[in-house]
């Protein structure tokens, strides 16, 4: 994987990261009657976007660490082909696939725990 590839990888798995723990551990202003003049009561109280930027960041990292161990090696001279010749490049995408499955599920149950402590 290139430079430019890794970057691009890094930044779709922090944006996917991030939507994922975005909603964990939010409490509106209303939950507690807390509500800032001029806000709406449904808006955060404590977003915690800092901790959460973390987490996305530390998600994107194992994706980026994901692919770049499954990348297609089948290529010649550095150029990629519209076509792999790698038989494996269906099973690679689908563990791929539920490596990410597990790890959202992952961060769905252990997230909350975290924030909440």
């Amino acid at each position: 994987m290139t430079i430019f590839g890794a970057g691009v990888v890094f930044t779709i798995a922090w944006w996917l990261s991030f939507f994922v723990v975005l909603p964990i551990g939010v409490k509106g202003q209303w939950e507690d009657d807390s509500t800032i003049d001029g806000t709406e009561e449904a808006a955060p109280k404590n977003p915690m976007l800092a901790k959460k930027a973390l987490w996305a960041t530390g998600g994107a990292v194992v994706l980026t660490g994901l692919e770049g161990q499954w990348e297609d090696d089948s290529t010649i001279d550095g150029t990629e082909e519209a076509a792999p010749k790698n038989p494996m490049l269906a099973k690679k995408a689908l563990w791929a696939t539920g490596g990410a499955v597990v790890l959202t599920g992952l961060t769905a149950i252990i997230v909350p725990r975290l924030l909440a402590q």
